[in-house]
């Protein structure tokens, strides 16, 4: 598409210029606030940021419910647009249904200037959305929507015939986007709709389940949950981050997350420690099931959680979806307590219980499935971020007139006009036979997926020191490492294996912004679902508690620099402490300067060492994990 023939300068502070043929108003010129009331027999609304104004059965989730004084909520008719308490957040609401809503809402009735169309995709684009955040009030009970300040905004607004064809244009892109984005999200949903059946079933070929006593097959051995597992509640890790425990995204960094989960203020002392392969049960496991945890963090106190009486990795994968099963729900909703938070599931009402144990062989069946489905994942819900970018993107163009909408483009696919990764779903069994270029390719690119933006592109220094302790978490010693002045160093990977092939195989690109390095290029997620095919998901979780750590670059030379020289002196055979890790950086020519930095203090030093035992383990033949 390409910009209008001529534009004008605007009155707008967030759009500078408008095309020529457009006009600029105020919201309270082409809106009128509906204030009517005392329609008690209306449905009653809901504002929701993902469905717009739709009745309280449409949207299904738990919402808080007005039972009395319904004649005081405000009425809404079809094509209203309601402001609500977060939409701020996401923009402001289209309503598809005549009802009732909350009278802390605005409700807004748009007149014949302004197609309803129009300000439904310009309410929820990106600008729209910042000029909100401008107009809001409050801060310690939750943020709205000054009204009296927002409706003296100007807005633009194209002839009515440019607004109907804007609608047309952006209500069929729209359209076939989401319904690549449900056919991608689909096939997701198939492959673990096999995966379920296989939990079940050796061949499969479930078509009902009956009680959770009968569920499986006969031959199949069980066992009570306590010889498989015992709880845990390690406290006192006051230097661990907080995790987030999600009923449809796992467990998760709460630093990671958008919500605003409740979190302990000051000391962290009480909370509990979660090990990777730990399970948490949460306040709504009789909902969504029992968590399986990949990464380590503190949860509340009020979680309870368990582990693995021995490690089992087949027996963890099965269990690890075999919990967020909706039989295995069914039979958590038998053990439940009431409490006056909701209801509580505590390891001894859930100890005694059996559990099936599948033989090894179809332990393995499963292995295959949850590795194929964890590669989909990662590959679909990269995807998904380009479409709904490409979306956001669009809409936000079209709006605001940045680009004149051509009727032929109706015609055009949106894969032809962004740039989509391939969907590559493993093959069953597939193993790692590859190069160790290839594999230090694959593994520099999947490090730059997780770490790169553009904002702040994977640099020469990480390149070197990530890929270092990512090898020293697998395989317990990074090979082909020499003692360079920033630290372990290993030439090849950029002039030889991953760099070149990287950017080869369009994993990754440079890219020369305010900072210079590498970030992510079109076929990135190939490398990312070969990483998981190879090494499975956890030591990617493993390496993203570097990604937070403050003075990164001094801490990172510190502990590689340190690490090194433990191997070096456990190598032979010599005893590692403060000071021979002193000596041994002295009598190296390229190292020797170090001593002279802060970092390198004593303290530094002796902190360095317990972080690597830490990390790794405090023998180099028993340090890391052997895949």
């Amino acid at each position: 598409m390409k910009p209008y023939p001529k534009y004008k300068a605007t009155n707008i502070p967030w759009l500078t210029e408008a095309p020529d043929d457009w006009e600029v108003w105020k919201i309270k010129y082409l809106f009128s606030e509906r204030i009517e009331k005392g329609f008690p027999d209306e449905p009653l609304l809901v504002a929701s940021q993902n469905m717009g104004v739709v009745p309280k059965e449409v949207y299904g989730n738990r919402t808080v419910e007005a039972m009395k004084d319904l004649h005081l909520l405000k009425l809404v008719e079809i094509g209203d647009f309601v402001i609500s308490l977060r939409s701020f957040q996401g923009g402001i609401e289209y309503a598809y249904y005549r009802g009732i809503i909350s009278p802390a809402y605005t409700v807004m009735k748009q007149n014949t200037f302004i197609d309803a169309g129009y300000f439904r995709y310009l309410a929820k684009s990106k600008l729209f959305i910042e000029l909100l955040q401008t107009c809001v009030t409050g801060i310690r009970e939750g943020q709205n929507i000054d009204y009296n300040r927002l409706k003296n905004e100007f807005i633009p607004l194209p002839p009515l015939s440019v607004q109907s064809r804007i609608v047309s244009y952006l209500d069929a892109k729209v359209s076939s986007i989401n319904k690549l984005i449900e056919a991608k999200k689909r096939q997701v949903e198939l492959l673990k709709e096999e995966l379920y059946t296989y939990l079940f079933s050796e061949k499969g070929d479930i078509e009902s389940l009956g009680y959770w006593d009968n569920c499986f097959p006969q031959h199949w051995e069980s066992t009570t949950v306590k010889r498989i597992f015992h709880e845990t509640s390690d406290k006192g890790y006051t230097d661990k981050e907080l995790l987030a425990v999600t009923q449809d995204r796992g467990v998760l960094y709460k630093n990671d997350c958008s919500e605003n989960f409740v979190s302990p203020s000051g000391d962290y002392s009480s909370q509990k420690l979660v090990l990777p392969h730990d399970f948490i049960i949460s306040l709504r496991s009789f909902q969504g099931g029992i968590e399986a945890s990949l990464i380590k963090g503190l949860v509340s106190p009020a979680y309870t959680v368990f582990a693995m009486n021995d490690y089992n990795e087949l027996l963890f994968i099965y269990y690890r979806y075999l919990f967020k099963t909706k039989p295995f729900i069914a039979f958590l909703n038998t053990l439940v307590a009431d409490t006056r938070d909701g209801k509580k599931i505590g390891f001894k009402e859930f100890r005694g219980f059996y559990m099936p144990v599948p033989p090894v062989s179809h332990l393995e069946k499963i292995k295959e499935l949850s590795l194929r489905l964890d590669v989909l994942v990662i590959q679909v819900e990269k995807y998904l971020q380009l479409l709904t970018e490409y979306k956001i993107s669009l809409i936000s163009d079209v709006v605001t007139g940045k680009v004149e909408v051509q009727e032929v483009a109706l015609q055009q696919k949106i894969e032809s006009e962004v740039v989509l990764p391939k969907i590559i779903e493993l093959a069953p069994k597939q193993s790692k036979t590859h190069s160790k270029g290839y594999d230090d390719a694959v593994i520099l690119a999947t490090l730059v997926n997780a770490f790169g933006t553009e904002e702040y592109p994977f640099t020469a220094f990480d390149c070197q020191k990530f890929p270092y302790l990512l090898h020293r978490y697998i395989e317990g010693v990074a090979a082909n490492y020499s003692k360079f002045a920033a630290g372990p160093y290993n030439p090849l990977l950029k002039y030889q294996t991953a760099r070149p092939i990287a950017l080869k195989k369009k994993y990754i690109r440079e890219h020369t912004g305010r900072y210079k390095g590498l970030v992510t290029d079109a076929n990135v997620q190939e490398a990312v679902g070969y990483f998981t095919a190879w090494y499975g998901n956890e030591p990617l979780e493993w390496i993203k508690q570097f990604r937070f750590i403050s003075n990164r670059k001094n801490e990172l030379e510190l502990l590689t620099t340190v690490d090194m020289a433990i191997v070096d002196l456990q190598n032979d055979n010599m005893s590692v402490t403060m000071q021979s890790i002193k000596d041994l950086i002295k009598g190296s020519p390229v190292w020797k300067d170090k001593l002279k930095r802060p970092i390198f203090s004593d303290d530094n030093i002796e902190r360095a060492i317990k972080w690597s035992y830490k990390l790794f383990g405090t023998q180099n033949k028993e340090v890391g994990k052997k895949l």
